[in-house]
């Protein structure tokens, strides 16, 4: 049996813990599928323990539709800073 102060010890542990754990599993999912293109509500699932594995697993391995992010970069022939040549 636990004295009382212990008990609250305890729980203010456990409350002051918990928010953290909870965003060190939400905050990864929440900007990966930000960053996917996904709603970043979906980071929900990963509160459940056998549902966060099954959407990591089909979001690893769907292709990512970039749109126009997908159009290659120009190729410059040299390096230009921008600033004017002297000489």
């Amino acid at each position: 049996m636990l004295s009382p102060r212990m008990e609250h010890l305890i729980g203010t542990i456990f409350y002051s813990v918990g928010p953290l754990c909870f965003l060190s599993i939400l905050l990864p999912f929440f900007k990966i599928l930000k960053r996917t293109g996904h709603s970043p509500v979906w980071c929900i699932l990963a509160l459940f323990p056998f549902l966060n594995v099954v959407c990591l697993w089909i979001f690893a391995f769907k292709p990512i539709d970039r749109g126009a992010e997908n159009t290659p970069l120009p190729r410059f022939s040299s390096y230009h800073s921008g600033y004017p040549l002297s000489g």
